[in-house]
């Protein structure tokens, strides 16, 4: 299955940002206030840093889903917001859209999803390999199955995270509805 990760949105955000742009990014990254448990990289190592090493340092530092949340805050910070926009469910974030199936990620592991299973069989050789799958389902608890299959979605593209949340619409349709209502 061939899914383009959070890395290759961010990458290709910061790519496309002139060198006025990013050094202004990278000024305002120092500034934007993160969660208790990361720190701010360091001004030397991000003043000469170009997109590449910039993406990865922001990967190193804050993983994959945070380092996406943080350059979202950085871009609406100095107001570029410009970024692209992909019709589905998911919240326009300034750089790169969330989708529903990172919005809700804790929500989605700590509730009621019964239909793991089934969920996972829909899913299956089109977003799963067949490995992934059974690592998946070896799992004892639905909580700890959505667990491990969160551990995947970070490397996900939209079409793959697309294909969950159709599976959860499919299977958990009241779930789906009463989250998006929120």
């Amino acid at each position: 299955p061939g899914c383009t990760t959070a890395r290759d949105h961010l990458l290709s955000t910061l790519a496309n940002r002139g060198e006025a742009q990013l050094k202004n990014f990278k000024s305002k990254l120092n500034e934007i206030p993160l969660q208790e448990r990361y720190d701010n990289i360091p001004k030397g190592v991000l003043e000469k840093a170009d997109p590449i090493e910039l993406t990865d340092k922001m990967i190193q530092s804050y993983q994959e889903t945070y380092a996406v949340v943080v350059a979202v805050k950085v871009l609406r910070a100095i107001s570029e917001n410009q970024l692209h926009e992909e019709p589905g469910p998911h919240v326009s974030v300034g750089v790169m859209a969330l989708h529903f199936v990172d919005r809700h990620r804790e929500k989605l592991i700590q509730r009621r999803v019964t239909a793991v299973d089934s969920i996972l069989d829909s899913l299956h050789g089109v977003v799963l390999d067949p490995e992934q799958y059974q690592s998946i389902r070896a799992e004892r608890t639905n909580p700890d199955k959505m667990r491990k299959l969160y551990e995947l979605v970070p490397s996900w593209n939209s079409g793959c995270k697309e294909k969950l949340y159709q599976a959860l619409k499919d299977k958990h349709r009241h779930l789906v509805e009463q989250l998006e209502e929120k």
